[in-house]
């Protein structure tokens, strides 16, 4: 069942009417690490900004424990692969280097030892996923955009993939490389997820503005449903619930055509 999974955001808990008008044209809710104190019963997927391929501390494996107990419906746990060191330093929009850094083998097997705890930790039956990030032209992002590398993540680890849109076109473009050819080696036949706004732009240089979709996403996300293995469908647009809901009728309209 193809469902429309929208995230918890500062929308909801600014006025519970709100949270209540959105949810009538949602199937179910993503949880994020901000609202990780939020109890909602809708809530179907907790996607977290925390790096499995990292090591991770001592309290990180605390807050994921506090995750399953308080959170025992959740069906899906996804995750970020943003950086290959461990302390970026924020500049403007874009990480730079900070901190210690990985190697691509390092990288891998701390997600292989990461995954493999996450599953003692979370009940039988919860899914893992891991969403493709933006590349920005500093050493903070080399090898956990490329492609190949978050396609070995996804298949040595038995992973679903979280497709987000936007990142992969800021991708392509600050690597300067083809979106499609970009994708068609991203793990799409893994896909579960697909994160849905518009990239934006300042001078050449693409970022994630988390914009309104665009009919050009729209189209993108028309495209994907020939994957059989796509399952949510979440809008990441926060500015005006009015806009938000509209978004979520056009893809309602999609998913159901």
């Amino acid at each position: 069942m193809r469902k429309l999974a929208t995230p918890i955001s500062h929308l909801f808990y600014e006025d519970k009417s709100v949270y209540e008008d959105i949810i009538k044209y949602s199937d179910c809710l993503e949880g994020r690490d901000r609202t990780h104190n939020l109890s909602f019963p809708e809530e179907e997927i907790f996607h977290s900004d925390y790096q499995p391929i990292h090591e991770l501390s001592d309290s990180l494996w605390k807050y994921f424990e506090k995750v399953a107990k308080s959170k025992p419906y959740i069906k899906m746990v996804s995750f970020h692969v943003a950086s290959s060191c461990d302390q970026p330093i924020l500049n403007g929009r874009m990480w730079e280097e900070g901190g210690r850094v990985y190697t691509v083998e390092e990288m891998k097997e701390n997600a292989k030892s990461n995954f493999k705890r996450l599953r003692t930790i979370f009940p039988d039956g919860v899914r893992f996923a891991i969403e493709n990030n933006n590349y920005y032209p500093t050493k903070a992002y080399e090898h956990v955009c490329e492609a190949e590398f978050i396609s070995d993540l996804a298949k040595e680890n038995d992973l679903y993939f979280l497709f987000d849109i936007a990142h992969s076109m800021v991708s392509a473009k600050n690597m300067k490389v083809d979106w499609k050819d970009y994708i068609g080696k991203l793990p799409l036949e893994r896909m579960i997820q697909v994160h849905i706004c518009t990239p934006g732009d300042d001078s050449g240089l693409a970022f994630d503005a988390h914009e309104y979709p665009s009919e050009q996403i729209l189209e993108v996300v028309k495209d994907l449903l020939k994957y059989p293995s796509l399952e949510y469908f979440t809008v990441e647009y926060y500015k005006d619930k009015d806009k938000l809901i509209d978004s979520l009728k056009q893809v309602r309209s999609i998913i159901n055509d």
